[in-house]
């Protein structure tokens, strides 16, 4: 079973396709940019920054910006979004948590970006999304 990061890279990937070729290649991931998915997977729910993550792999913040869209296929922070959205989607489903409870556990410090970021990706809000989802999945997601 493939793990988060590498589900959310495929995704991303197949949405950006190198040089705008239409081509279903892949680029293989560099070990420092891994090694950030892997810390993004097990620490989503802290104020990530591109300078801490740059920091964890001794890399400069703008070259590891560049290196990890291009090896991702979306930037940094785009990532550790879908990343969080998607851990608050599980949740909703798995846990009886109140909704500002479920944002800002995983990483988002007001329930208004959170709500804003969540419909904006799934297409309805948290509240809807839980509903929708124990009633037979109406609100289709869009990961």
């Amino acid at each position: 079973m493939e793990c988060d990061s590498e589900v959310l890279v495929k995704m991303s990937r197949k949405k950006t396709d190198i040089k705008g070729t239409g081509s279903d290649k892949t680029r293989k991931i560099t070990p420092k940019v891994q090694q950030i998915l892997v810390y993004i997977e097990s620490h989503f729910y802290l104020p990530l920054t591109l300078g801490y993550c740059a920091s964890l792999v001794d890399l400069h913040p703008h070259y590891f910006s560049r290196k990890f869209k291009s090896d991702v296929g979306i930037p940094l922070r785009e990532y550790i979004l879908k990343t969080r959205l998607k851990r608050a989607s599980i949740l909703l489903m798995e846990s009886h948590n109140q909704v500002k409870e479920i944002g800002a556990g995983v990483g988002f410090k007001s329930q208004e970006n959170f709500s804003r970021n969540f419909k904006r990706m799934f297409g309805c809000s948290p509240r809807e999304y839980r509903k929708n989802q124990l009633e037979k999945g109406k609100c289709l997601s869009s990961i």
